[in-house]
Parts: C-alpha cells; sequence; structure tokens
C-alpha cells in the first residue's frame, strides 16, 4: 500500500432552509500525490506558490468587478462547475462557459 497526501477543499453556504439554518458543503474538490512522490517531499508549499494563487485571485477579483466575461474565462478551469444562491430561486449550478456569458 503506497501512502497518499489528499488535500482537500470545500465550499459551504449557509442554507437557512434547512434545520433553521445550518452550514452544508456544496462542492468539494480535493488531489491526492503519493508521499514519495518528489514534489510532495521537496520543499511544501513555497511563497511562490502564494504569488501565484494571489495573481489568479487578483485576476478573478478584477474580472468579476468589470463584468469581464473572458477575463473570467481565462481564470476558471474548462471543467469548473459554478456553484451559487439567488434569493429568489435558490442553489443555482451552471458550468463555466454558461457563467461568463452571463
Amino acid at each position: 500500500t503506497t501512502a497518499v497526501l489528499y488535500t482537500d477543499f470545500l465550499t459551504l453556504l449557509r442554507d437557512d432552509s434547512i434545520d433553521g439554518g445550518a452550514w452544508r458543503v456544496i462542492a468539494k474538490i480535493y488531489s491526492s500525490a503519493p508521499l514519495d512522490d518528489a514534489d510532495v517531499r521537496a520543499d511544501g508549499v513555497t511563497p511562490a506558490d502564494f504569488s501565484d494563487v494571489t495573481r489568479a485571485v487578483d485576476g478573478y477579483c478584477r474580472s468579476n468587478r468589470r463584468c469581464d466575461g473572458e477575463g473570467m474565462a481565462r481564470i476558471f478551469h474548462p471543467a469548473c462547475c459554478l456553484t451559487y444562491a439567488l434569493p429568489d430561486v435558490g442553489i443555482v449550478v451552471c458550468d463555466a462557459d454558461e457563467f461568463c456569458r452571463v
């Protein structure tokens, strides 16, 4: 058996219609890598990783504020699925292409 490092990220939504208001997981992503993989053993997370993530978040925020669908499309992974909630509709799930057209 090979030891594996799993990295999970959860997206939660507080839904007031459930149990008088409860946090629920609406999306989960994870990645895995064998612990003997050179990339896992190396330096782990480095300052350069934070810099790259900061650039991606900045690109997302700038495009979002400008309602720039093309800019958003450059940030989203092609298989991205977006989930959000609207007061009169509830939870909405759409792919990145659809979201960027709106």
